[in-house]
């Protein structure tokens, strides 16, 4: 969990905000076939990473699905906003 411990005004609202390094960096190329979640979770649980920042570069299957963020920020139960990957892009 985020421990914000800076506070910054922003149109006379209070913003609060923690400063970071970045830290390791891994690159992964998976092969057509592997299941995204179940090898991620498995490369984090191995290398002890508990949170990170994934970005997906190139080369996805059509008609893969990828959650994109949640659809109500708000809502006090989230629900998944996810998308549908229209194509290939790896070329």
């Amino acid at each position: 969990m985020l421990n914000c411990r800076k506070k910054y005004l922003v149109d006379k609202r209070i913003m609060k905000y923690s400063e970071a390094n970045l830290g390791r960096i891994f690159i992964l190329r998976l092969e057509h076939g592997d299941k995204v979640p179940d090898t991620i979770e498995k490369f984090a649980k191995d290398h002890q990473i508990d949170s990170a920042i994934l970005h997906f570069l190139r080369g996805v299957d059509t008609n893969s699905k990828v959650v994109v963020g949640q659809e109500d920020g708000t809502a006090k139960k989230p629900r998944a906003m996810v998308t549908e990957l229209l194509g290939t892009s790896e070329r």
